[in-house]
């Protein structure tokens, strides 16, 4: 059994290990990977996120984006941003 190196420790935690860091107050926590078929979403919540605040249709943002699967559009059509609500604006040093 290999015991995990003090590099694998710092990439997954931070380097601040075991103090909570600031998050940015427009921040959005995002799940990077579909629950169901594993496709990753992450990396078009900015532009799904500035289409449909613009104008746009959010089902032709997501078919423009290649997610044509119900399981990939439930990831950005039920995302709800609690941020802010839950860690109640507080600032962590």
């Amino acid at each position: 059994m290999e015991i995990m190196s003090f590099q694998c420790v710092t990439f997954f935690f931070g380097p601040a290990l075991g103090r909570a860091t600031a998050a940015r107050s427009d921040s959005m926590i995002i799940p990077v990977r579909c629950f169901t078929c594993g496709k990753v979403t992450a990396q078009h919540w900015e532009e799904y996120v500035h289409s449909v605040a613009a104008g746009e249709d959010p089902a032709a943002v997501l078919d423009r984006l290649g997610y044509r699967r119900y399981c990939c559009r439930r990831m950005f059509l039920t995302n709800v941003d609690l941020t802010n609500t839950v860690k109640g604006n507080a600032t962590y040093t």
